[in-house]
């Protein structure tokens, strides 16, 4: 069942504040992007995604709002890695539930003081949206955009 399916036949709660939960339980705030727990630390993003699904979501968002070059001071193919981890982990979240869970790919803005050109950014978001789906995510999900345009040209 796809993800539209599963709306036809009941609500769909989402999970939320992904980076809030983590910097509450474990204090990181300013000094470690969330993000990068889907390396350093992938037992706790299975955790609080775990903690979602128990809860009753029947989508959770991968661990990836700012999955981005600027934002984890790192290069493309670091991005990417991270990505597919934080995907796989959402994935494995998803499986130990007694209901299916959709898992969306979240991405969140490029930070425009960043210093990356629009055309840059662009990328970024296409490369991060290509990654998602292929790992099979049911859908993208961009998050907190200021600027709409810059989405404009990515899901054409």
């Amino acid at each position: 069942m796809d993800i539209l399916e599963s709306l036809k036949n009941k609500l769909l709660v989402a999970d939320g504040a992904f980076g809030t939960c983590y910097v509450g339980m474990y204090g990181e705030q300013g000094t470690v992007a969330p993000e990068l727990a889907n390396i350093r630390h992938p037992e706790r993003v299975l955790e609080i995604h775990k903690e979602y699904v128990k809860a009753g979501a029947g989508l959770i968002r991968t661990n990836t709002f700012a999955a981005n070059t600027a934002s984890l001071d790192a290069d493309m193919d670091y991005v990417v890695t991270n990505v597919r981890l934080a995907v796989k982990l959402a994935r494995q979240a998803a499986a130990d539930a007694d209901d299916k869970v959709c898992i969306a790919g979240d991405i969140g803005p490029v930070p425009g003081d960043a210093g990356l050109s629009l055309a840059e950014r662009i990328r970024q978001y296409k490369v991060l949206g290509e990654t998602m789906q292929d790992m099979g995510v049911d859908i993208i999900w961009f998050e907190t955009f200021p600027e709409f345009n810059v989405l404009e040209p990515v899901v054409k």
